[in-house]
C-alpha cells in the first residue's frame, strides 16, 4: 500500500454519507468528490463509449478551475433528480466537437 492509498482510501461513498460529511464539515473550506465512470455518446455513426468522471457540484470551484466557455455546476445541480449537466474537457471539445462554440447550452 503506497502512502496516497493510506491517506485517501478508495471506497464507495454513498450520496447520503457525502451530504452528511459536507453538512458537518467545520474544518475544510470545501469538500467535494469525484468518481470514474463511462457513458455512451450518441453520434451519427451510432453509440461511442467514452470515459467520464462524475463530480460534485463544487468540484471545479474547489480546484480553482474556470470554464473556457459556458459555466461549471451550480450549487445543487449534483442532487438526484436534477437535470444532467455536462462539462467537456478541452481535449474532448476539440476532438469530438471540433471546438464548436455553439454547443454551450444544447442537449
Amino acid at each position: 500500500m503506497d502512502e496516497s492509498t493510506a491517506l485517501f482510501p478508495r471506497n464507495n461513498l454513498s450520496r447520503d454519507d457525502f451530504d452528511d460529511w459536507k453538512r458537518m464539515n467545520r474544518t475544510l473550506s470545501s469538500l467535494d468528490v469525484y468518481g470514474n465512470t463511462g457513458y455512451l455518446l450518441r453520434t451519427p455513426a451510432g453509440a461511442d463509449p467514452v470515459p467520464a468522471r462524475r463530480v460534485s457540484d463544487g468540484f471545479f470551484r474547489t480546484l480553482g478551475v474556470h470554464m473556457l466557455l459556458g459555466r461549471g455546476f451550480l450549487p445543487g445541480e449534483d442532487q438526484p433528480g436534477k437535470p444532467r449537466i455536462v462539462v467537456l474537457s478541452y481535449g474532448t471539445w476539440l476532438k469530438r466537437f471540433s471546438g464548436r462554440t455553439d454547443l454551450v447550452g444544447r442537449e
